[in-house]
C-alpha cells in the first residue's frame, strides 16, 4: 500500500482524476486500505491494486474498476449500481448485500466470492469466472 495513493482516494474523484492525469502510467496501490463508507461514484480505480481493501457501505456507482484486483475485499453493502468492472478480480470476495445493479462484470473473475444478499439485478456478467464455492442467496 502506498499512503500517498491511500490518500488521492480518500480525497474523492475529482483528485483521483488529477492523479491519473499527472501519473498515466503508475498502478495504484491500495492493498488493504480503508474506504468503508467513503463516496467514490464515479472514481477512475481501473487496473487499481485494491486487494483487501475496506469498501464496507462505500459508493462505488458509476466507477470504473475494470482490470483492478479487488482479491479478498470486503464490500459488504457496498453500492456498485452501475459500475464497470470488466476483467476485474473479485475472487474471495465478501460482496454480502452488495448493489450492484447493472454493474459490468464482464471477464470478472468471482472465484469464491461471497454474494449472499448481493442485488445483481440486470448485472451483465458473459465470460466472469466462478465456481462451486461461490456463496449466493439470502444474507443471514
Amino acid at each position: 500500500m502506498n499512503p500517498e495513493h491511500v490518500e488521492t482516494v480518500i480525497a474523492g474523484k475529482d483528485q483521483i482524476d488529477q492523479w491519473r492525469e499527472t501519473h498515466a502510467s503508475v498502478r495504484l496501490e491500495l492493498s488493504g486500505a480503508d474506504f468503508r463508507g467513503l463516496n467514490l461514484a464515479e472514481a477512475n480505480l481501473g487496473g487499481a491494486d485494491l486487494t483487501k481493501a475496506d469498501f464496507r457501505e462505500a459508493d462505488l456507482s458509476h466507477a470504473r474498476l475494470s482490470g483492478a484486483s479487488l482479491a479478498g475485499a470486503d464490500l459488504r453493502k457496498a453500492t456498485l449500481w452501475r459500475t464497470t468492472a470488466i476483467e476485474t478480480n473479485f475472487a474471495g470476495a465478501d460482496l454480502r448485500g452488495a448493489n450492484m445493479y447493472r454493474c459490468n462484470l464482464k471477464g470478472a473473475d468471482l472465484t469464491d466470492a461471497d454474494l449472499r444478499g448481493a442485488s445483481l439485478l440486470k448485472a451483465i456478467w458473459p465470460d466472469t469466472s466462478l465456481s462451486a464455492q461461490v456463496q449466493y442467496g439470502r444474507s443471514d
